[in-house]
Order: C-alpha cells, then sequence, then structure tokens
C-alpha cells in the first residue's frame, strides 16, 4: 500500500489539531503555513474530515478548525479512511467483480489478510503519540539548528 499525499496532508493537518488540542480553534491559514500544504487542497482535506466527524469548524475571526475527539481517539486508520476509502490492496476487495474471476481466485484471501494486517497496523497509531513524537522532532530539529 502507497501512502498517497493526500493521506500524508490529511495526516500532517490532522496532528497539527492534535498539538493544539483544547487551546481552541486553529486557523487554516496557520494548518497550510506550518504544513507547507497549499489553503485550497487543504480545505478539501479539512471538509473531507469535517464531514466524517473527525474534525468540526467555528466561523469567525476567532474561528479555525478542532478535533472533535481527544487525539488519543483519533487513528491513522481513521484519518486515511476518510480520505482513501477502504483500505483494499485489489479491487475486487471492495465486493465488485473486476476480474470476472472473483469467486476462483486463490490471492483472494492474501488481499484480504493484506488488508486487515494495515488495518490492523494504523489502528494503533493515535494523533496523540503523533503529535508528541512530531513536538520531539520540532525540538531535537530547533536544537540541532541553535548549535
Amino acid at each position: 500500500m502507497k501512502l498517497t499525499a493526500k493521506s500524508r496532508y490529511g495526516i500532517r493537518a490532522a496532528i497539527e489539531l492534535a498539538l493544539r488540542w483544547q487551546k481552541g480553534p486553529v486557523q487554516i491559514k496557520i494548518i497550510a503555513e506550518n504544513e507547507n500544504i497549499s489553503l485550497k487542497y487543504l480545505e478539501q482535506l479539512l471538509t473531507q474530515m469535517k464531514s466524517a466527524d473527525l474534525v468540526q469548524s467555528i466561523r469567525g475571526a476567532k474561528g479555525g478548525y478542532y478535533l472533535t475527539k481527544s487525539p488519543d481517539q483519533i487513528t491513522l486508520y481513521d484519518i486515511i479512511r476518510v480520505i482513501e476509502g477502504p483500505i483494499e490492496p485489489v479491487e475486487c476487495m471492495s465486493g465488485m467483480n473486476i476480474c470476472g474471476d472473483c469467486e476462483r481466485c486463490a490471492v483472494k484471501d492474501i488481499s484480504q489478510y493484506m488488508s486487515d494486517m494495515i488495518a490492523d497496523e494504523l489502528k494503533k497509531h493515535d494523533l496523540k503519540t503523533l503529535a508528541e513524537k512530531t513536538l520531539e522532532l520540532r525540538n531535537a530539529e530547533s536544537e540541532k539548528a541553535n548549535g
């Protein structure tokens, strides 16, 4: 499975929100600048996450986006599924018999196993842990730059 740019940007935006958990809404402009994501693209990602109730927004000068749940309750799986859809290594996993051989395909079971393993691994990684790791990496980078 290859993580698309769309998923990576969505995860990074969610981490930015996790870093500011319970500190009020974060303006989309701040997320875009901090993560070097185009404002228009970020709006699309946050709209997807909003429709899945992962984030919420408040309008106005002091408005912005915030997580709807604690960062330790939102996993990589939650974000990727919202942005990419079901995690399926091959198209036939969705029930569509694309090649016409779905019923007699020996690879189908392996594909299902792979899908389950990927999902299980993504569910182990929550935003709280990723935000903590992000802070750790940023601090190390800052210390290195300051010599």
